[in-house]
């Protein structure tokens, strides 16, 4: 899926010197006052947002007859950005994850955007925490699209079989972990259907791991910084506590499936085939009904369980980067397509027909249309007006009961906090190892796990980083 997808990244080891490909595919296209400027991430032909993009394509070229659009339908992954980059074949904006950014600025693949993201009125509306991120050395390198907050995916027709039900037809949306566990039992028993699922594979178990640790009160970034150097912070009681937690899970509460080996589209297809009542995600109710048909109306998503020491969700989101190498007017054609498509503060009749048609297209293609998620913006200043006219679009466009997300939509009574700073896959990936043992081996140490995991990720990553 291209919007509001997770990207799976493994991380970039990148080695090549910036001066080997800053200028990679650089034209200077701007002596005929022609520009061509490739959008990456475009929808294939079978996605329901195929036609809107062509449309908005050949409206924007009508506008800005100077302008040329090619598309890529190539989206960020590790695996193929490498030789993508190195080849000077990145389109001239792709898009990729806030864990992602930081080496990507670092190895030069991101194009100073600081003139036209201030000029915009862009740079001062975000978070300062969102502009952290995509900060360094007080020079801005992304242009963040969109924000999302994690939460608790809860199927309906289980949780209905099961009892756990409200009158006004509302889930029992638990509120804590243990009361995690204690539902799951039910369900287990009323539908001898697995009450939660926990992938462990592709660094979606340390992804997920995160937001059960962080409520047992394990260091927020599961590292520490101290004379510039980074050094892991995961081995305390509370993180052994919150391994132990997933270990019961499945060898005390019988909450999980027995199948230790879980990526993150099976986890989907278990539950929106009834297999499992219960997960955490981003925003995924597009590949519960695209890709395995589920119901719309049978998904409902709640807030983040509390640990003891509180309710914590991950934040993560999509950033749209503009290749190294770029021109001036390469980068103000970036920025007007940007614009355009409704990547912006701006609120412009273009802006607002892109983002309506897109919900009417989610909602013509039975998904799940319009949902409130976390805001990138500073919402203790000046809203954007595009935030404005998303939220109007929202309320106008719902398909679904708004009751069955009420739940989550409240990010007041949750503390939101950013993935790790660094080596973020590589911590994700070094945690799934261990949330595999918890759950393939009863008497598994989550001590001697974590320990060994944490060794293991300061000798190969922390001892190594250079920022």
């Amino acid at each position: 899926m291209k919007k509001f997808k997770r990207i799976i990244a493994l991380g970039l080891a990148v080695t090549l010197s910036c001066s080997l490909f800053a200028g990679c595919g650089k034209k200077d296209e701007a002596k005929d006052g022609k520009v061509t400027i490739t959008v990456g991430d475009w929808p294939t032909k079978e996605e329901p947002n195929y036609e809107i993009y062509q449309e908005m394509k050949e409206k924007f070229e009508k506008k800005y007859p100077n302008i040329k659009i090619k598309t890529d339908e190539w989206g960020y992954s590790v695996n193929s950005f490498l030789q993508k980059a190195a080849s000077g074949q990145l389109p001239s904006i792709y898009v990729t994850s806030y864990t992602e950014i930081k080496r990507i600025i670092d190895t030069g693949y991101a194009a100073d955007v600081t003139k036209n993201m201030k000029e915009s009125g862009y740079a001062d509306k975000l978070r300062d925490s969102i502009r952290d991120l995509i900060s360094k050395d007080g020079k801005i390198y992304a242009v963040p699209s969109n924000a999302y907050v994690m939460g608790l995916y809860i199927n309906m027709n289980l949780f209905k079989k099961a009892g756990l039900v409200n009158e006004d037809g509302t889930p029992k949306v638990p509120k804590t972990w243990e009361e995690v566990a204690e539902y799951s039992q039910i369900i287990r028993k009323k539908t001898g259907q697995a009450g939660f699922v926990l992938p462990t594979m592709g660094n979606c178990g340390g992804w997920h791991f995160m937001n059960i640790a962080w409520g047992h009160g394990v260091n927020k970034q599961f590292m520490n910084k101290k004379d510039g150097k980074w050094t892991t912070d995961f081995t305390s009681k509370e993180a052994i506590d919150a391994l132990k937690y997933v270990q019961d899970l499945r060898w005390k509460y019988n909450a999980v499936p027995e199948n230790a080996l879980m990526d993150h589209n099976k986890m989907l297809e278990l539950f929106a085939t009834d297999q499992a009542a219960m997960f955490l995600a981003a925003p995924s109710w597009h590949q519960l009904t695209d890709a395995y048909a589920m119901d719309k109306d049978d998904i409902a998503v709640g807030s983040m369980p509390a640990g003891p020491a509180g309710k914590y969700t991950q934040m993560g989101g999509e950033l749209r980067v503009l290749k190294g190498g770029l021109s001036e007017e390469e980068i103000d054609a970036c920025f007007k397509w940007l614009d355009f498509s409704g990547v912006s503060t701006k609120l412009t009749e273009d802006s607002m027909e892109s983002m309506e048609k897109e919900y009417i297209a989610n909602a013509d293609a039975n998904r799940v249309a319009a949902i409130k998620t976390f805001s990138m913006w500073d919402e203790d200043g000046e809203i954007a007006e595009i935030e404005k006219y998303r939220l109007e679009l929202i309320e106008k466009h719902r398909n679904t009961d708004k009751k069955l997300y009420a739940d989550y939509e409240d990010f007041s009574k949750i503390s939101i906090v950013p993935e790790p700073p660094i080596n973020c896959q590589q911590l994700y990936a070094a945690l799934d190892g261990c949330i595999q043992k918890v759950l393939s081996e009863k008497n598994a140490d989550p001590e001697e796990l974590l320990k060994k995991a944490a060794s293991d990720f300061q000798t190969n990553y922390l001892d190594k980083a250079a920022y």
